[in-house]
């Protein structure tokens, strides 16, 4: 993963260390939790959820379900959910008489 993401990156091109680690911190999580990476995109839901759900004494409940929030969340289960189904897929192939 780490050299997908070099590969990725222009040669010269300057970012913080946040935004160039937090998206591979995301992937090496989603692998040992979903055995996937959750890719660009998941990986800024996740930070997005991560955000509301720490300041949420300072934010009014409406921001959970703005329409960006509601969609981030939507990704977020449904990558879950796939990740679930396919593990219980796994385990009834692995479990039937052979």
């Amino acid at each position: 993963m780490i050299g997908e993401r070099a590969r990725g990156r222009r040669a010269g091109s300057v970012s913080s260390v946040g935004a160039a680690v937090s998206g591979l911190v995301a992937d090496v999580v989603g692998v040992c939790t979903a055995n996937r990476p959750v890719g660009r995109r998941l990986s800024r839901d996740i930070n997005l959820l991560a955000t509301l759900m720490g300041v949420g004494d300072a934010l009014p409940e409406f921001a959970l379900y703005v329409p960006p929030v509601r969609a981030a969340r939507t990704r977020f289960a449904r990558f879950m959910r796939q990740a679930l189904d396919e593990h219980r897929l796994e385990e009834r192939r692995r479990s039937a008489p052979s």
